[in-house]
């Protein structure tokens, strides 16, 4: 457009010099023709404008890191008149975002349409907004531009792989004497122990209605309890670096390994929770598809600080069980934390990354017998 207006004002300046040399009708009507045009042009294009019209669909808005998604946009020219020159600027995450072009320039003859297909690969897991950052209209001299911003915004969830892990250290079964640390405390409603009088707190599926019916009063079942084996994660979702690209890389990174191990302890029949900051907590539950809902969906932002989420875990008074610690780095609070699970009785796992973690503090985990597991060395994002 520079250019444009350089050799308009050439031409102008041009024709003002011939006016000056020698006066003539053809130079006045070549002058004034030159200063009329711009307006002429503006004119055209603010118009064109007007009756230009688009829409947008995203394909898929929720794909497994790797695949892809098309986002199309559809425009028209509603005018008599042709649109001579525009350019479409799709703004989408530079970094968790593979799109071959972000741009596209074209023309529309009067009253045609004309779709673009913007093909979307998910590099890293996470939310994106995807939609048109600007489309900018150009007159037919390409003195002007005139910008039009849709507010239509489309949302792109991009889940985690689940990639395979052969073996995870997982605190086993009790003996049959012996009263098992990692389990969490059901009731088995089909081994009844005795009756006794119905309690506020009792629920329908408790109550005795025979033996109810026959004392006229609402009498309960107490059960015998059954153990089952139970699994916590806790998830540091502080975003890790203030550098976007290293943050996004290694956050999925760490969401791979907490999907992936949810995998494995889902397929071991372990009841699973999930804890992290600034989220509800998901209660036990065998439902993988939803755990993995959650994960997939957990964002990384704020200060929070993590070790104040396991330490109120661990002042709760919790039934010591498997415990999946995944941390972006790890301190002297949280080594403590650490030790003061491992005593109660939990059986710890942590997950970190090996660049972050040095020597001395490696080894002083290995003496609390806690499963150390680095997320660098398994992950497989690239």
């Amino acid at each position: 457009m520079l250019k444009n207006r350089l050799t308009y004002a050439l031409v102008a300046f041009v024709l003002l010099l011939f006016i000056y040399l020698q006066e003539h009708r053809m130079t006045y009507m070549a002058f004034y023709a030159v200063l009329i045009m711009p307006v002429l042009s503006y004119s055209i294009g603010l118009f064109s404008k007007r009756y230009f019209s688009i829409s947008e669909k995203l394909s898929a808005d929720f794909i497994t890191k790797g695949e892809r998604t098309v986002y199309r946009i559809m425009t028209r020219n509603r005018s008599f008149l042709p649109c001579s020159f525009a350019r479409i600027r799709l703004e989408a995450c530079e970094f968790g975002l593979g799109i071959e072009s972000r741009e596209r320039y074209f023309s529309l003859l009067p009253y045609k349409n004309q779709e673009f297909i913007f093909q979307i690969n998910g590099i890293y897991r996470g939310e994106y907004t995807i939609g048109i950052k600007d489309i900018t209209f150009y007159d037919f001299l390409g003195l002007f531009q005139f910008k039009l911003s849709p507010d239509d915004w489309h949302t792109l969830m991009i889940t985690p792989q689940v990639v395979p892990i052969s073996d995870l250290s997982l605190d086993s079964a009790a003996d049959e004497a012996a009263t098992s640390r990692n389990y969490i405390q059901g009731e088995d409603y089909s081994n009844m122990a005795e009756l006794r009088a119905f309690q506020p707190t009792d629920s329908y599926r408790q109550i005795h209605w025979k033996a109810s019916a026959k004392k006229g009063e609402l009498i309960s079942k107490n059960f015998h309890e059954e153990e089952r084996h139970a699994a916590t994660f806790f998830i540091d979702n502080v975003r890790i670096s203030e550098d976007l690209q290293v943050a996004l890389k290694k956050e999925d990174q760490m969401m791979e390994m907490v999907v992936s191990t949810m995998s494995y302890c889902h397929r071991a029949g372990y009841p699973t929770s999930m804890q992290a900051l600034g989220v509800k907590r998901v209660d036990f539950t065998t439902d993988f598809t939803r755990l993995y809902q959650e994960a997939s969906k957990l964002s990384f932002r704020g200060s929070s600080d993590f070790n104040v989420l396991l330490n109120n875990y661990l002042i709760s008074e919790q039934v010591p069980m498997n415990l999946f610690v995944f941390a972006s780095v790890i301190n002297d609070v949280l080594f403590t934390i650490m030790q003061s699970l491992v005593f109660v009785g939990n059986h710890v796992t942590i997950f970190l990354f090996k660049k972050e973690v040095d020597e001395n503090m490696i080894n002083k985990l290995k003496t609390l017998d806690v499963n150390i597991i680095f997320i660098d060395e398994i992950s497989k994002t690239p």
